[in-house]
């Protein structure tokens, strides 16, 4: 049992789908089933009932599930009290957890001028996958995530705070050259025979399962043939007739010799900033949540 294994298998028991948790954790289709091929082979049992529409949990994946949250527990609480431990010899920081699709939006104006008025506190900045926003922040490696992952308002309502932040859009970007370009909007029906490209985002973020299906599941045979973190990769490779990207507006909208074209209806996303309830902020902690109330207006885009 590897802890690659774990975070796969978790990520099948949120999603409740294999492609659509391979998309959130940006690999392919096939290393999760394997993973969790591996995972049953070890323990001689079967985890997860499969149909066409996903995967539900067996009665035996259930018990491996809660001594899974059993481990994460104390696997948290160990790591908590290192990372206190170490902050508390340190000078005011704050750690900041953001993706690659919310990161612009902060940039120049928001982290600046907070560091202008604040110059005694240090900022430091981290990009991780939007799926990790909740762990990074109960693990305490981030005081702070701002993501477009959607919360489990059930499970976490007495564990975690959240400020909406923002509402975007997911477009299609493609080239110049590309049919759909054509059309004043498309539909996500268009996409399934279309190749398509993610731009280290789930596109199962502010989409239903319905919607999800049709882009990745209604075409298994062409899985999403490029994942990365790189935007200059993906520049290239959309300006070149290779691939398309379904992504948030702001990341494409400065592209060069890209098309952006919106859906029908349109897919908004909503980004927010989660921290852990406490008792004990710190004078760092609390100074930027009060900042970031008092300065939405610095990540509205006209």
């Amino acid at each position: 049992m590897t802890l690659t294994q774990i975070t796969y298998f978790e990520a099948v028991c949120e999603y409740k789908n294999v492609t659509k948790a391979a998309s959130a954790l940006y690999v392919s289709r096939t290393a999760v089933s394997r993973a969790l091929k591996d995972m049953e082979n070890e323990w001689g049992l079967v985890l997860f009932k499969r149909s066409r529409t996903g995967v539900k949990l067996t009665e035996d994946g259930e018990r491996v599930r809660k001594m899974f949250v059993e481990f994460n527990k104390a696997y948290m609480e160990l790591k908590k009290s290192i990372n206190d431990s170490r902050r508390s010899q340190k000078a005011p920081e704050l750690r900041i957890g953001i993706t690659t699709t919310t990161g612009s939006r902060f940039f120049p104006e928001f982290f600046c001028e907070f560091r202008r008025r604040y110059p005694e506190i240090r900022l430091l900045l981290t990009e991780r996958p939007a799926i990790e926003s909740v762990s990074s922040v109960l693990e305490r490696n981030s005081d702070f995530f701002i993501t477009p992952h959607i919360v489990n308002e059930k499970i976490y309502k007495d564990i975690l705070e959240r400020l909406p932040l923002y509402e975007t859009e997911l477009v299609l970007c493609s080239s110049l050259s590309h049919p759909l370009t054509q059309r004043d909007h498309v539909t996500l029906a268009d996409l399934e025979t279309t190749d398509r490209a993610s731009l280290l985002t789930p596109l199962s973020i502010g989409m239903t399962d319905d919607q999800f299906n049709l882009i990745a599941n209604g075409n298994e045979e062409k899985e999403m043939i490029l994942q990365t973190s790189q935007q200059d990769l993906l520049h290239k490779a959309i300006t070149g007739g290779f691939a398309n990207i379904v992504i948030s507006r702001e990341i494409a909208e400065n592209w060069k010799d890209v098309a952006l074209t919106s859906f029908t209806p349109p897919i908004k996303v909503n980004v927010q900033m989660i921290w852990e309830k406490r008792d004990d902020y710190s004078e760092a902690q609390r100074i930027f949540q009060q900042y970031t109330r008092e300065n939405l207006h610095l990540l509205m885009r006209g």
